[in-house]
C-alpha cells in the first residue's frame, strides 16, 4: 500500500529513485559496515603487512577472550559485566524511546491524516 501511495504521489521515476537511494543508504551505509565489523571480529590480530594474505584463518579467539580473559580458568568478569551492563542500558533506552516516540508519532499521524483531502 505504501509503495502505491509513493508511486502515485511522486511518479514512477522519482519513486524508483527514492527507493534506490533508501536501498543504497541501508545497504552501503548500515549493512556493509556491520558485516565488515563481524568479519573483522573473527580475524586474528595480525600485523598490517600480513592482513591481506591468503592464509588468514578465521578464529574465535576474540570471543574466547571476552568470556575467559587472559586466564584459562575462570571468567573475564570485568568485560562480561561491562557487556551485560551495555545490554541492560540499551534495552532501557529502547523501552524509554518507544514509550516516548510512539505516542508522539501517533499524534502526528492523526493530525496529518485529518488535514489531507
Amino acid at each position: 500500500m505504501w509503495l502505491r501511495i509513493l508511486l502515485a504521489r511522486h511518479g514512477a521515476g522519482l519513486g524508483a529513485c527514492l527507493l534506490a537511494l533508501a536501498g543504497f543508504w541501508v545497504f552501503l551505509l548500515i549493512l556493509m559496515p556491520q558485516l565488515a565489523m563481524l568479519d573483522f571480529s573473527f580475524r586474528p590480530n595480525l600485523p598490517l603487512a600480513e592482513q591481506a594474505g591468503t592464509g588468514e584463518p578465521y578464529t574465535l579467539a576474540h570471543y574466547a577472550f571476552l568470556v575467559r580473559g587472559s586466564t584459562e580458568d575462570g571468567f573475564n568478569t570485568l568485560d562480561l559485566a561491562v557487556f551485560a551492563r551495555t545490554l541492560v542500558v540499551a534495552l532501557f533506552v529502547t523501552v524509554v524511546d518507544l514509550a516516548i516516540c510512539y505516542p508522539i508519532a501517533y499524534l502526528l499521524a492523526q493530525s496529518a491524516s485529518s488535514g489531507v483531502a
